[in-house]
């Protein structure tokens, strides 16, 4: 029986290794670096950790990779190259990181397209420089129910609550208003869902201006610090719309492009905005929300919908800068005012 079990082991162990030969992979990555000011950012550490082969437990269970991990310093004009040779598919994660900045991480490119087993690719970056880490409020995971259709929810960013009689909140900073139809179909039980929902500011001298986070560690690409370190000054837009809809015959492929469309889309916030005589502002709060920002809806065929209530919306994070007229936004996640935060991005 020893005997068998050793040669078992010796025969996956060579069946990996031949496996290891055909799927070795040359990777090459170029590496730019510079400041926001454009200035080339000399020592950096650039690092990748690749596959280099498999490692068998003697004891039994399944194979697992070994890795290893290889780094090279920017040099006066920013750049440098990371070589190495992989012994399966390099994917995963190239970090950036010096003292001072925010890290920036990569994914490795899929090298499955690459006819000689060998890519190269090329990382141009601007490190965002850690300036003013600020206490905030921050939460993650924020879900707002809209039971009925054509009626405004308002929210309080602050205490992250919905307003009676859905919550305990005492300031209606955004509401939230669903409209749309549902249709039962024939088959299984399932139905065709269209909805679309305005989230407005009550208060016309609020607003929102929404940026991309496709630069963010969420999304395998860019700096750790997703936004900028402040909220602009001006070009506040009242309101943000989302829509939800399934296939005609109750699929998902619909829902799955437009949730892959609007998952960075995310938004600074400017609100409680008092203004004087001559329209200058004299007192706003304000913050960021990172995406998704999405429509939730309640489905028959699992159970969620009972007649009544129509769904919801969820907020992946949003941040809430309680110092008036304060528009820094670049919160120091060790300094959570909301103890039971747990938010890790800045």
């Amino acid at each position: 029986m020893r005997l068998i079990n050793f040669l078992a082991k010796f025969f996956i162990i060579a069946n990996l290794a031949s496996c290891e030969e055909e799927s070795g992979i040359r990777c090459d990555v170029d590496v730019s670096l510079a400041d926001v000011t454009g200035k080339p950012t000399e020592g950096a550490q650039v690092s990748a950790r690749y596959p280099v082969g498999i490692s068998v437990n003697p004891g039994g269970g399944f194979p697992t990779d070994r890795h290893k991990t290889t780094r090279a310093l920017t040099d006066l004009n920013g750049k440098a190259l990371l070589s190495y040779q992989t012994a399966s598919s390099p994917d995963g994660l190239i970090w950036i990181r010096k003292e001072g900045f925010y890290e920036s991480v990569y994914r490795s490119p899929d090298w499955k397209n690459s006819a000689d087993k060998s890519w190269r690719t090329e990382i141009i970056e601007i490190l965002k420089p850690i300036k003013n880490p600020i206490p905030m409020i921050a939460r993650k995971d924020i879900r707002i129910r809209t039971p009925k259709f054509n009626v405004a929810y308002g929210f309080d960013l602050e205490m992250g609550e919905s307003l009676p009689p859905l919550g305990n909140g005492k300031n209606a900073d955004i509401e939230f208003i669903l409209s749309g139809s549902r249709k039962d179909l024939v088959a299984e039980g399932k139905e065709h869902i269209d909805f679309k929902m305005v989230i407005r500011c009550p208060n016309p001298d609020d607003g929102f201006v929404v940026f991309l986070i496709e630069d963010s560690l969420e999304f395998g690409k860019g700096s750790a610090l997703p936004s900028g370190h402040e909220c602009p000054d001006a070009g506040y837009a009242n309101s943000l719309i989302r829509n939800y809809r399934n296939d005609n015959d109750g699929g998902m492929v619909e829902s799955h492009r437009i949730r892959e469309e609007d998952r960075n889309k995310s938004a600074y916030f400017r609100i409680r905005t008092t203004k004087d005589q001559s329209g200058k502002i004299t007192s706003a709060h304000y913050g960021k929300i990172y995406g998704p920002l999405e429509i939730r809806p309640a489905y028959k065929q699992y159970g969620h919908y009972d007649g009544t209530g129509q769904g919801g919306f969820s907020i992946q994070y949003t941040y809430f800068n309680p110092t008036p007229n304060d528009r820094n936004v670049e919160f120091d996640p060790n300094q959570n005012l909301l103890p039971s935060g747990n938010v890790t991005q800045p």
